[in-house]
């Protein structure tokens, strides 16, 4: 897991995910995870565009959120 400090008050979290795939291979992606005003949330937002290559992971430090970019939060 790599922790990212952000602009603000922000904390981003990138993790490896395995998937199960129909091959036996299991498919292996980033997830973007970001901690904010007491809120720990999931970014299928931001992990499809790293994933895609559209961000990079040093891109995050400079990124800001607001309620569209959490798709899963937990306080």
């Amino acid at each position: 897991m790599q922790i990212i400090k952000g602009n603000k008050n922000i904390k981003w979290y990138v993790t490896e995910a395995l998937y199960q795939s129909e091959g036996d291979t299991p498919d292996k992606t980033e997830e973007v995870y970001f901690y904010s005003d007491g809120f720990f949330c999931f970014s299928k937002n931001f992990s499809s565009k790293l994933a895609a290559g559209k961000i990079k992971t040093k891109d995050l430090e400079n990124l800001s959120v607001d309620e569209k970019y959490a798709e899963e939060c937990a306080k």
